[in-house]
Parts: C-alpha cells; structure tokens; sequence
C-alpha cells in the first residue's frame, strides 16, 4: 500500500485539478468510424466548446448590455433567469438530466394525450359534454409532463403544467357535481 503524497504547496483550483485528471484520462481505443468513436469525439467536441464560451464570456465586462435585461440589475437576472446569467457572465451550460425512463414517460405522455383527446372527441360529438375519461388522463398527463420538467430543471414551463392540472380537476369537479342521473358517461 503507497502512502499518500503530502502537498504543502496552496491548495489546488478547479482548473488545476482538470489539468491534472486531463493528463492521466482514459483514453481507449475504438474501432474505427464505430458509433462510440463517434459519441466520444462529440463529448470532445463539446468541452472544447465549453471552454469558448467560456474564454468568451468570462473577459465580457457588461454581458447583458444588447439584451433584454440591459435594464436589470445583475442579482435580479442571477434570480429570475439563473441559467441567462450563467451563461452570459461565464459561458456555463448546464448539463441536461438523463435518464433512462425519460424517452418512455414522454412517449407515455404522447399516448396519454392522443387518449384523452379520443375520449373528448367522442363525448363531445356524443352529447357536447365533457369527457370524464379524458378529463382525468389529461390531469395525469399534466403531473407526468410536470415531474419530467422538474427533472430537467426547467422550472419556467411548470408553471403551465400546474395551472392545466388545476383546470383538468376543475372540470373533473364540475362533470361529477353535474353528472345526475346519466352518470358520468364517457
């Protein structure tokens, strides 16, 4: 067992330390033209744009002077647009949240709202009234749509998704207090 080396020199930043991991990568070889040759050199690709935009945006001393918030004080675009502000003021993207449940829920989600759509229309050409059926998919559909949002940390377009869960039960209390003796129907 090696002993740990003792570095009494100042403590190291960030950009030291991925100097140091850069020069001790893993760097395997791939078969040639392969998809995961492929996928590497665009991971590559894509640090090497990262530190553009990095050496771009940090030397910006008014990085919002041609944009929308021109007017904005700096702390109130780093809490109202935290992403802009990243970006602007560093060139900093945030990564996008992977998973693997993410492509077969939004596919659910697509399902989900050719289903409720089905039921509407059907009810609708039925009796003009609304379709209880679609009512609630469409309300689970929201949520579902709502958590994948929440994941990807795209917080803006929540909103939405909260207010069509909101007017999805509104319906759904305005169909069962009015069902009377036909039921709910479709």
């Amino acid at each position: 067992m090696s002993t740990p080396k003792i570095n009494f020199g100042p403590p190291e930043d960030a950009i030291d330390k991925l100097r140091q991991r850069l020069i001790k990568i893993n760097r395997p070889t791939f078969k040639k033209g392969g998809p995961r040759e492929k996928t590497a050199a665009m991971f590559w690709e894509a640090i090497e744009k990262d530190i553009d935009d990095y050496e771009k945006k940090i030397v910006q001393s008014t990085p919002f002077e041609n944009t929308c918030y021109s007017n904005c004080s700096e702390s109130c675009i780093r809490r109202f647009d935290k992403a802009f502000w990243a970006f602007s003021t560093t060139g900093f993207k945030k990564r996008k949240f992977i998973s693997i449940y993410k492509v077969p829920i939004r596919l659910l989600s697509v399902l989900l709202l050719f289903l409720s759509g089905m039921f509407r229309v059907v009810r609708a050409n039925q009796d003009g009234a609304a379709s209880f059926h679609g009512t609630w998919i469409n309300a689970v559909n929201q949520a579902l749509v709502f958590v994948i949002l929440l994941a990807d940390g795209d917080y803006i377009m929540t909103i939405p998704k909260i207010a069509g869960f909101c007017v999805a039960l509104a319906i759904l209390y305005g169909i069962i207090t009015n069902a009377g003796d036909s039921g709910l129907g479709l």
